[in-house]
C-alpha cells in the first residue's frame, strides 16, 4: 500500500513538472520572450561584443539589440556584473529569441547536472536505506534514470519553476558550486578555485564560500578563485575601459541595491533594520549589519578544520542568500546543496530527530514569499504583515544553525579520481 501511494505522489510531481515544463517551452515564443530577466545577460553580452557602454540604461541597450517592451523596457542600468555579459558571449551571435531558448536549454542542463554532481559529492547510494525517506532519496540518486527523474520533479519546485520561468542564473550557479564541492571533496583544489571564481564572475553571491576556503587554509583554492576573478574583470576593463567598469561599482551596483532594500520580496538580512525599524533609518542599518555579522561569524565557526566540509559549505551557501543586499526567492534554489549534504548524512547514520528538526526547518524555507509579499508596496504597511515576507529568511537562518548539527559522524573519505569515463559517469 504504501510504495503505491509513493508511486502515485511520483506520477502526481510528474504531471505538475510537466505542466510546467510546457508553459515554460511556450513562453519561449513573443510576447512571452520578452519577459525574461535573461534579457540583461543578452544586453550585456551584446554590448560588450561592440564595445557599448554596459551602464546604459536596460531600454537603449535594448533599442540597440532587441525590442524595447516589457522587461527589456526599463529605464535604469542593469544591476547584474558587466562579466556576466561576457560569460554569455557565445549568445550574442544569436538574435534575442533564439538566445532565449538556447539559455533554456542550458538551465535544464545545468539542473540536470547539479543534481548528479550534489549526489556524487555527497556519496548518495543509488539505492536509498530505508531510513531515509524514499522521496527524498530518490530526488538525489546517482543513477541517470533516477537523476532525470529528479531533475523533472524538481521543475514542480516554486524555486526552480521561476529561475527557469524567468531566465534567470541560479541554476548555472549551482551547478558550478556544486562541480566545485565536488572538486575540493576530491582535493582538486585549484579546480575548486576556479568553478567558484566562475560562479563569482556570473553572479557575486557565494562570496562566503571563500571564509571556508581561508579558515581551512586552502590557499590554492583561495589563489585561483581571486585568479579567475581578476582575468574576468581585467577581460572586461580592456573591452570597454576601467572608467565604465568603475562606475559600476562606484554608481550604478550602488545605487540599484539600496532601491531593493524597500522591496517587499527582498529576503536579505539587509532588508531586516528597515522593516523592524522603519522611522530609524540609521539605527535600521546599524541593526542589519549586526545580524549580518552574526551570520557570517556562524560561517566561520562551521568552516572549522575538524568539522564536515560539506557543512561548512552548506552553512556559508546558506549565509551567501542571507548576507547578500538583494536576495530574491528563486535564490533557494541554492539550498539544494546543503539539501544534499543532509540527505548524505541521513545516509550514513540515520537520526530521527536532527531529521525531524530539519524537515521543519526547511518546511519553513519553503513557504512561497510572494504569496504574502504580493500586496505589499512600502515598508509603510502593518509591521506584522509586512514580516511574514521573511518567512523564507528566518527558515535559512533556522537552517544555517541546525545543518552542522545534521553530521552524525566523520566526513566520509575524499573522492578518488576516476581513470576512466566510464567511472566518471557512475
Amino acid at each position: 500500500m504504501l510504495r503505491l501511494v509513493r508511486a502515485v505522489a511520483l506520477v502526481i510531481l510528474i504531471a505538475l513538472a510537466l505542466a510546467n515544463l510546457f508553459a515554460m517551452v511556450a513562453s519561449l515564443e513573443p510576447p512571452g520572450s520578452y519577459d525574461k530577466d535573461f534579457s540583461q545577460e543578452y544586453l550585456l553580452a551584446r554590448a560588450l561584443w561592440d564595445g557599448t557602454d554596459t551602464n546604459l540604461p536596460i531600454r537603449d541597450l535594448a533599442a540597440r539589440y532587441a525590442t524595447v517592451t516589457s522587461y527589456l523596457d526599463k529605464p535604469n542600468p542593469t544591476p547584474h556584473p558587466p562579466t556576466a555579459g561576457l560569460l554569455a558571449l557565445p549568445l550574442a551571435a544569436l538574435d534575442y529569441v533564439s538566445a532565449v531558448r538556447a539559455w533554456f536549454g542550458f538551465q535544464l542542463s545545468s539542473l540536470v547536472a547539479s543534481v548528479w554532481l550534489l549526489a556524487r559529492a555527497n556519496h548518495l547510494p543509488p539505492r536509498p536505506p530505508a531510513a531515509v525517506p524514499a522521496a527524498a532519496g530518490a530526488l538525489l540518486s546517482s543513477r541517470w534514470p533516477a537523476v532525470l527523474i529528479a531533475s523533472l520533479c524538481l521543475i514542480g519546485w516554486p524555486p526552480v519553476g521561476l529561475d527557469l520561468g524567468m531566465g534567470q542564473l541560479s541554476l548555472p550557479l549551482l551547478g558550478l558550486l556544486a562541480a566545485a564541492q565536488l572538486a575540493l571533496g576530491a582535493e582538486r583544489r585549484r579546480l575548486a578555485g576556479v568553478l567558484l571564481g566562475l560562479s563569482l564572475l556570473l553572479k557575486p553571491l557565494a562570496w562566503p564560500w571563500l571564509l571556508v576556503l581561508v579558515r581551512r587554509r586552502q590557499w590554492a583554492a583561495v589563489s585561483t578563485t581571486l585568479g579567475s576573478l581578476s582575468l574576468g574583470y581585467l577581460a572586461v576593463a580592456l573591452r570597454e575601459g576601467p572608467q565604465r567598469l568603475a562606475a559600476y561599482f562606484l554608481d550604478v551596483g550602488p545605487a540599484l541595491n539600496a532601491g531593493f532594500v524597500h522591496e517587499p520580496t527582498n529576503l536579505s538580512l539587509w532588508t531586516l533594520g528597515l522593516r523592524l525599524l522603519p522611522t530609524a533609518p540609521g539605527l535600521a542599518t546599524l541593526l542589519s549589519a549586526a545580524v549580518v555579522a552574526l551570520v557570517l561569524g556562524l560561517v566561520w565557526l562551521a568552516a572549522g578544520p575538524r568539522r564536515p566540509l560539506g557543512a561548512a559549505l552548506g552553512v556559508a551557501t546558506m549565509a551567501a542568500i542571507l548576507v547578500s543586499p538583494v536576495s530574491w526567492y528563486f535564490y533557494l534554489v541554492l539550498l539544494l546543496l546543503p539539501a544534499a549534504y543532509v540527505l548524505g548524512q541521513l545516509h550514513l547514520s540515520p537520526q530521527p530527530a536532527p531529521a525531524a528538526t530539519l524537515a521543519s526547518v526547511l518546511l519553513l524555507v519553503y513557504v512561497p514569499a510572494w504569496l504574502p509579499a504580493a500586496r505589499l508596496s512600502s515598508v509603510g504597511v502593518a509591521l506584522p504583515v509586512y514580516l511574514v515576507a521573511l518567512l523564507p529568511t528566518a527558515g535559512l537562518l533556522g537552517l544555517a544553525l541546525a545543518l552542522p548539527g545534521a553530521a552524525q559522524c566523520e566526513p566520509p573519505a575524499r573522492l578518488s579520481r576516476p581513470k576512466t569515463w566510464s567511472q566518471r559517469l557512475q
